[in-house]
């Protein structure tokens, strides 16, 4: 297909609130200027459909050929402080899809920008960074400490309300168990989760830690 005709054709259908992104993947895949393209969509337009189905497309890409990605990286750095809280948790997505072992000093310069979002003002934003931060740890072994330390402080020192609190331990956990992170041999979590373990908390969040230790 043409590549014009690929971005008209995105671009005439993505402000609508349902597109088929299936049809849409493989020429993200193939086609440099219009991955290029999804890339400046999902960043800059201002149009909740448009940079949303952007995303959609690329976190596929990203799934399957995220090197394909890795010359956007600095690109989702700067989302990392966007005003929208959407654009934040794409940001955030992205790089944990795309990073691998050669990263990690680049990693290491955004660090903070992107951890920072466990206090960010959205509970959902909050929710993302927790997995997609753990989902970082899976890949860059040498920085699960730091990170599970960071995830037990936001934790531990916050104001949520006890439902929003159990909602991120919930998520923590989960995402724990599922990239198959020990956290045995993190000192930090083991001692919150003795206090966890000492205070009332529900029955799902006891399972919830039973699965991981």
């Amino acid at each position: 297909m043409n590549p014009n005709c690929i971005s008209d054709q995105f671009l005439k259908e993505s402000t609508n609130n349902k597109l088929s992104v299936n049809k849409y993947i493989k020429q993200a895949i193939i086609n440099d200027s219009f991955r290029t393209l999804l890339v400046d969509e999902m960043c800059n337009n201002i149009q909740i459909n448009v940079y949303y189905h952007s995303y959609s497309i690329l976190k596929e890409v990203a799934k399957t050929k995220p090197k394909l990605l890795k010359g956007y990286s600095h690109l989702f750095a700067k989302l990392l402080n966007h005003s929208n809280s959407y654009h934040v948790n794409y940001a955030m997505h992205l790089i944990s899809l795309i990073i691998d072992s050669e990263d990690i000093n680049w990693f290491d310069i955004i660090f903070y920008d992107f951890i920072n979002k466990l206090s960010h003002n959205k509970i959902t934003t909050r929710r993302y960074c927790i997995e997609y931060s753990l989902l970082i740890a899976k890949k860059l072994p040498s920085l699960t400490d730091k990170i599970i330390t960071c995830i037990v402080n936001s934790l531990r020192n916050n104001s949520n309300t006890t439902k929003h609190q159990d909602y991120l331990l919930l998520q923590f956990f989960k995402h724990i168990k599922e990239y198959d992170i020990n956290i045995k041999k993190v000192s930090t979590a083991l001692s919150f989760i003795n206090d966890i373990k000492q205070s009332k908390v529900s029955v799902r969040i006891n399972k919830a830690i039973d699965s991981v230790i």
